[in-house]
């Protein structure tokens, strides 16, 4: 594959473009004094339609951060230049909503300086696994009617800093579909800033519950980088669901909306010194001094408990909720279980997509893959995810060899042609689109796969074989391009733009990325069986 064929990309290398790429007159036009005479200049220059159109709506998160500190000017240009379109007035729409919830256009050096009164709040602490754990927490926010506060996301798989979430996912575009009030924590508190107030927050511990110990990693989750610290606060025994895997979310936002019953936990835990350590075998409970056996982080005597602070709601982790049971990291004798999405996904989880400038770059590298100079040249393909890496370490069910990969590819194309000569009614698809129709038919779709293997591997060598195409980040130089974030992100939305869809068993990564097929494309989403290959 000739690294000519990605030439649109070389716009966004310093060493090699000759002009700014349109990302960097984004930039550019948002922290101009004058944007609206920094537009003008674009439309002389010659610019294309389709840099003005990123100009004006890609980077959501960033033009709302404009019309945070340019409010009037925001909207003039929003409102001139798009009416109508749902992008810009998205946009719109989402800084009408930061100007209810935020006091100043400016982040300020404590939470209290920026939080609106009248207005409640819910944040959290993300971990691994953390885009699950987020679409809780946003789910919770919603049912709660409470405005989030969205911490940073962390670079768990390489070493790079953490991103503030509207860098990642297009937060306009969200609100616009769910009603939800999520803003970036960097818009409370600038992280690193010097002058931050050192605050400490008290969170409800949820992930204490379910794993027995507290989520005490406020360093990797973001937190103090904005001056926050974090307390923990046990509570009640919530029930698990069926399977036992998750704790049932119902009775967690029964217990969250519910004050009265908050005060009285926490008189319990006052009273009883909850939580305590599990007893040793054969150990008196009546010779255990409770106050020396409390758990690790929790003080329940001397503690300031989260009922203090009636605006700002805070739970410590949230992957371990639901109404649905996620696929535990590495089971062993497990039976292959569905997967399935509750409601969490449905009302939250599917309107989390991608900065328009992530499916602007995820179309120039479809089109170099393929070889055409146009987005709807692209043809229709079926996505694979195939998770090595850490899944190479483990034995039994969490290793699938590359002829189950090729065995759900053939399912999928059965399983595309049936849809296609039977097509669900509206009521059967339930919200999902109707898959789309090609020339060609599902036997001739092409397969696109991203694995964390790397470049010049036996596995690369193996899918060249079989004539799948293989995004290969080394070749296009995507983190020397575009920044470490970018690989993961464009393979999200790689993998999201099959017509079906072909994972790895207990990959979360591959459970979001055939959610989004199944619910943006109305596409198939089938899982590499480990045993079939066997």
């Amino acid at each position: 594959m000739s690294s000519g064929r990605y030439r649109a990309l070389d716009a966004i290398s310093a060493a090699s473009a000759p002009s700014p790429s349109p990302l960097a007159r984004v930039h550019s036009l948002i922290s101009s004094p004058s944007p609206l005479s920094t537009l003008r200049s674009l439309v002389a220059g010659g610019s294309s339609r389709r840099t003005l159109a990123l100009v004006v709506g890609a980077v959501g998160g960033l033009l709302v951060v404009f019309a945070v500190v340019h409010r009037g000017q925001a909207h003039g240009l929003v409102a001139g230049l798009s009416s109508g379109r749902g992008r810009y007035g998205a946009a719109r729409a989402y800084g009408d909503m930061l100007a209810r919830n935020l006091r100043n256009q400016e982040p300020q050096t404590a939470l209290s300086e920026q939080m609106r009164d009248g207005v409640d709040f819910l944040t959290g602490m993300l971990q691994s696994n953390q885009l699950l754990a987020l679409i809780n927490l946003l789910f919770l926010g919603k049912e709660l009617g409470r405005t989030v506060i969205v911490p940073p996301l962390t670079a768990i798989h390489f070493g790079g800093q953490h991103r503030p979430f509207h860098l990642v996912y297009d937060l306009p575009r969200f609100h616009l579909l769910t009603g939800v009030q999520a803003i970036p924590m960097s818009l409370f508190k600038t992280p690193g800033d010097p002058d931050n107030v050192e605050e400490r927050v008290t969170c409800w511990s949820l992930m204490e519950k379910y794993t027995g110990a507290v989520n005490a990693h406020a360093i990797e989750t973001g937190l103090e980088e904005h001056g926050l610290y974090t307390d923990f606060w046990a509570v009640p025994a919530f029930r698990r669901s069926s399977e036992g895997a998750v704790l049932e979310v119902g009775p967690i936002i029964d217990f969250l909306r519910n004050r009265t019953a908050q005060l009285d936990w926490v008189e319990t835990t006052r009273r009883e010194l909850l939580p305590q350590k599990p007893l040793p075998k054969g150990v008196d409970a009546a010779s255990v001094d409770p106050e020396n056996n409390l758990k690790p982080f929790f003080d329940p005597l001397h503690g300031v408990p989260p009922t203090e602070d009636e605006q700002l709601m805070c739970v410590d982790a949230t992957f371990y909720i639901g109404d649905s049971v996620p696929p535990p990291p590495y089971p062993q004798h497990v039976p292959l279980d569905p997967w399935r999405v509750g409601r969490a996904w449905k009302e939250v989880g599917q309107h989390l997509h991608w900065l328009p400038e992530v499916q602007e770059y995820a179309d120039e590298y479809l089109q170099g893959m393929f070889g055409v100079k146009r987005t709807k040249d692209i043809p229709p393909f079926i996505s694979v995810h195939v998770r090595r890496g850490d899944f190479k370490d483990f034995h039994g069910n969490t290793f699938t060899p590359l002829s189950s990969y090729v065995a759900a590819v053939e399912d999928v194309r059965s399983r595309l042609q049936d849809r296609l000569d039977h097509p669900p009614s509206p009521a059967e698809r339930e919200g999902r689109p109707p898959l789309e129709r090609f020339a060609v038919p599902p036997s001739e779709y092409a397969v696109v796969a991203t694995t964390d293997e790397q470049p010049g591997s036996d596995l690369f060598a193996e899918l060249d074989k079989l004539g799948w195409h293989v995004v290969d980040h080394g070749e296009m130089r995507t983190a020397e391009r575009l920044g470490e974030w970018y690989p993961s992100m464009l393979d999200g939305e790689i993998l999201s733009r099959g017509q079906g869809f072909v994972g790895t068993q207990w990959s979360t990564f591959s459970m979001l990325s055939g959610n989004r097929v199944e619910y943006w494309r109305g596409g198939i989403q089938v899982v590499a069986n480990p045993r079939s290959g066997v």
